[in-house]
């Protein structure tokens, strides 16, 4: 059977096109690499290097069995990196982002979950909004983050790990409510058309947030012209606003307090949605660390708010 230091061997000689150079790189004799050379080609049965005073060259024999072991190297080599991906669940740190407003809603039941199952792991947190997450993810300033968002970029992967409507909270005396559809009560889904909120006083957040950047979208391309009365960085501040009759404002599906005095209606019939996503660098050395959390945050999000 042919061991993986032979393939080595081989592919050394083949790279350096010489017996001398590549008995260097192996930190081996030359004469020793010439005589392994001989008797692995004699066990064989194919000569796979023209010997020439300007070095060694492949066979056509040894071109097609450099290409399979090749082939072999990679394999092997993948297949290392993984198991020293596995050993690093064993120990390790997790730099995670997620933004405040999400990390309030379930932080604490996820690195519950995950230490558990992976008590030597520490987890780093850090708290920002999403764009400053994004630049962390991209400079690898961090492993891993929960956003609201796909970034345009092939070195990062995407883990879905749900999907959050956008709704319109107003409070249960509001004259929109007079145009909603849909049925009233209970679970019912009561909906209202975008074009319907030209005029009326906005409570929105602040530039630069997600959810800014769509409400921002949704009324350039409905033509809405609106009044903003107030912007604010907190949902739970701008819910309070709409409590006391100062205006409408929009909210995530997980920012939705229950049990709640406020109306909140889709936007259109079939409603607004945005992605919740786990990102992360698909070259990360933490890469089945990662992994894993991301594992349990699918698993705890999807529990704690199934679709």
């Amino acid at each position: 059977m042919v061991e993986i230091k032979e393939l080595t061997y081989i592919l050394a000689i083949a790279r350096e096109g010489s017996i001398s150079r590549a008995a260097e790189k192996l930190y081996m004799s030359q004469p020793n690499l010439s005589q392994f050379l001989k008797n692995f080609e004699a066990s064989i049965g194919t000569v796979l290097f023209y010997r020439t005073p300007s070095g060694v060259h492949p066979t056509y024999a040894g071109e097609l069995f450099l290409e399979k072991i090749k082939e072999i190297d990679r394999s092997y080599q993948a297949a290392m990196r993984e198991l020293k991906q596995m050993r690093m669940l064993e120990l390790g740190v997790i730099r995670f982002g997620i933004p405040a407003a999400k990390s309030v809603l379930f932080l604490g039941d996820i690195l519950n979950s995950f230490h558990r199952n992976f008590p030597q792991i520490t987890v780093s947190i850090t708290e920002a909004n999403s764009r400053a997450l994004e630049e962390m993810i991209i400079s690898q300033q961090l492993d891993a983050a929960l956003i609201s968002t796909h970034l345009n970029n092939d070195s990062i992967v995407h883990h879905p790990i749900t999907s959050e409507e956008l709704f319109l909270a107003v409070s249960p005396s509001h004259p929109l409510l007079k145009l909603a559809q849909g049925e009233e009560g209970g679970n019912g889904r009561r909906w209202i058309a975008p074009e319907q909120l030209s005029g009326l006083d906005f409570i929105v957040s602040e530039p630069g947030t997600k959810i800014r950047k769509i409400t921002d979208r949704l009324f350039d391309g409905y033509r809405i012209r609106t009044r903003t009365l107030y912007s604010v960085s907190n949902v739970n501040v701008a819910l309070e606003m709409v409590q006391s009759g100062l205006g409408i404002t929009f909210v995530s599906a997980l920012r939705v307090p229950h049990p709640s005095n406020l109306i909140y209606l889709s936007l259109g019939e079939s409603g607004i949605y945005r992605d919740v996503v786990m990102v992360y660098s698909a070259g990360s050395c933490h890469l089945k660390t990662v992994e894993a959390f991301a594992s349990q945050v699918y698993t705890t999000v999807r529990d704690r708010f199934p679709l």
